[in-house]
């Protein structure tokens, strides 16, 4: 043997040494379960050699008389001493991995939680409930002290347990848990217990010799992550301990299902930005890398009111390195938090803004008036249970899941919007309503309310200082500059509509997108133009104004920029009305020419 070997072996074993002084005795290597018969369980616990045993190692698990906490197997050590090897194996008489220094039952049950405690001046005795009233919490301390715990650990249950989920015991106590999922076989690293292979084929059980301590290649979760709906993102990386100088490790992650839905309810990507389209999936470690391996979790915004929802990822197996394997932390979750207001939850003022209302509409009001509001959060608000009020007690209530998108207008009509422009909005923008219906002539309350009676916002229009009654001209907010529920209360706010409703003859509005604004308000928003018509029946009419000329023909209707001119043309003397809309002057005049 060269001196290099020589100083290694020594170094490892001063190194087992002074953990041994520092540490007395202390569970080391436990396995409670194997492919096929359970021949092989053992405990191994690890001391000074020569050094008298004293404790009593307890398994702790389910109970005949309630749901968990029963001492199922107490075996008591005293008598026995540490061997020269430093390690002291518990097993039963079928083991086959070497030599056992006592044989006992040990009845470690398969697929359930289970804890394992090495104590000092015991008092009790096998079949004692411990957790009288099943709260994960031990109500019987028969020993004077513990010297040492870990648990085995299937499912993570809060208390009370409940059907065939016993509790744990260890974390309660201060010590160690390991899993989910249910290890197998699990030693002592000198810094955390790892988890083994399952089959002692794979060569990671070591009764009655020193564990591998650092040789073993480990892999870990780190943490746990929240993520937002609306495109958050978390980085979730992996750990690696006593990574291997020249063979890469591969470990395997899986997430839980169905949900939430990679996607539908977020992505994956590698930490070169790949896109990772399917689980489950791997990350490696090249050969003596100690990088942490990572990978993305991004939120997608599904506009569905869902509530938050986690995706736990698994650490599933591992392989390469230095016979790699799944340490204690084996999962981590990402909760995607569920950015869309449920129809039971009311928005606080100023989420929903009036910024729009067609009142008088130019032809069949009941198909025509329409109201707009604007989402001013981030989130999708839905409108379930929501209503939409009058000054009477007239209302409607919404139905069917319709969204107003974050930062986004959406558009309540009346009928089915066909006499303006609202009938030609994309599909999802508007929601359609028969009543209440819009005063024309008198001041009138328009407002959104939560299903508990909370006001979102109302506007009282035709009142002091808001613009006047107009056909087919709707009323807009001055959204550059007053946007908020409590300025739209000032009909200063508001001015007549300037744009043409999308080519809608005789409508003028902008429902669903931004409003023009009030800058350069209407010039003559309404004037009456005199003249005398000519003595023949068939007369054209002709009038000029800044932004062009427009001609109408006997009662044919024409538009143009700024200018609409209604009237029938017959003898005599009459009046023709002349609307300008969105000029800054007016100027022209009517003349007639015979034909």
């Amino acid at each position: 043997m060269n001196r290099l070997n020589k100083i290694g072996i020594l170094t490892l074993l001063l190194f087992f040494v002074g953990i041994s002084m520092s540490i007395a005795q202390t569970l080391s290597e436990i396995r409670t379960d194997q492919p096929g018969g359970d021949n092989d369980e053992y405990i191994e616990i690890a001391g000074m050699p020569g050094m008298a045993l004293t404790c009593t190692v307890i398994i702790i698990g389910d109970s005949s008389t309630g749901l968990s906490g029963a001492i199922e197997s107490a075996i008591d050590l005293t008598g026995n001493v540490i061997p020269a090897s430093g390690y002291f194996v518990i097993a039963e008489s079928t083991f086959s991995l070497g030599t056992a220094d006592l044989t006992a039952t040990l009845d470690f049950e398969n697929s359930d939680n289970l804890t394992i405690l090495l104590v000092e001046g015991f008092t009790g005795a096998d079949g004692d409930d411990l957790d009288t009233n099943d709260d994960c919490v031990l109500d019987v301390l028969p020993w004077t002290s513990v010297k040492d715990a870990v648990a085995f650990v299937e499912n993570v249950n809060a208390p009370p347990a409940t059907g065939s989920d016993e509790c744990e015991y260890a974390s309660s106590l201060g010590f160690p848990t390991v899993g989910p999922p249910l290890p197998q076989q699990i030693y002592w690293d000198g810094t955390m217990w790892q988890v083994g292979n399952n089959d002692p084929a794979a060569g990671t059980d070591t009764p009655g010799a020193a564990n591998m301590f650092s040789l073993t290649t480990g892999v870990n979760f780190f943490t746990n992550y929240t993520v937002s709906e609306a495109g958050g993102t978390a980085t979730v990386c992996v750990s690696i301990t006593n990574e291997d100088a020249t063979n890469s490790t591969v470990a395997t992650i899986d997430v839980s299902a169905p949900e939430p839905t990679l996607g539908t309810d977020y992505t994956l990507t590698d930490s070169l930005g790949m896109s990772i389209a399917a689980t489950p999936f791997t990350v490696t470690f090249q050969a003596g890398v100690t990088d942490n391996q990572c990978f993305t979790v991004t939120g997608i915004d599904d506009m569905m009111v869902e509530g938050d929802e986690i995706a736990t990822f698994t650490l599933t197996g591992a392989t390469g390195g230095n016979m790699a394997a799944v340490g204690a932390t084996t999962t981590a979750t990402a909760t995607i938090t569920d950015n869309d207001f449920p129809s039971s939850t009311c928005v606080t003022p100023g989420a929903l803004v009036i910024t729009e209302i067609m009142f008088n509409s130019d032809g069949n009001e009941s198909n025509g008036e329409y109201i707009e509001i604007y989402n001013t959060t981030g989130s999708a608000i839905n409108l379930d249970g929501f209503e939409l009020f009058d000054a009477s007690t007239t209302f409607h209530t919404f139905t069917g899941g319709f969204m107003v998108m974050p930062n986004s207008y959406a558009v309540l009509a009346r009928g089915t919007g066909a006499e303006t422009c609202v009938a030609s909005l994309p599909a999802g923008s508007v929601y359609f309503f028969s009543s209440p219906s819009l005063n024309n002539s008198s001041p009138e309350v328009v407002g959104l309310r939560c299903a508990d009676q909370s006001l979102i916002d109302q506007v009282e229009y035709l009142t002091s200082g808001f613009p006047g009654s107009s056909n087919g001209i709707a009323i807009e907010l001055d959204e550059a500059n007053a946007l908020s529920t409590t300025m739209n209360d000032d009909g200063a706010n508001w001015c007549l509509a300037n744009s043409a409703c999308n080519g809608v003859t005789m409508n003028f509005g902008t429902p669903g997108s931004a409003n023009t604004g009030c800058s350069a308000a209407p010039c003559n928003a309404m004037e009456t133009v005199s003249g005398m018509s000519p003595t023949l029946v068939e007369a054209s009419v002709s009038i000029t104004v800044s932004a062009g000329t427009t001609t109408l023909t006997g009662s044919t209707l024409y538009d143009a920029p700024c200018v609409e001119i209604n009237g029938d043309f017959d003898t005599g003397t009459q009046e023709f009305e002349v609307r300008t809309v969105g000029c800054t002057t007016f100027t022209g005049e009517i003349s007639d020419e015979e034909k």
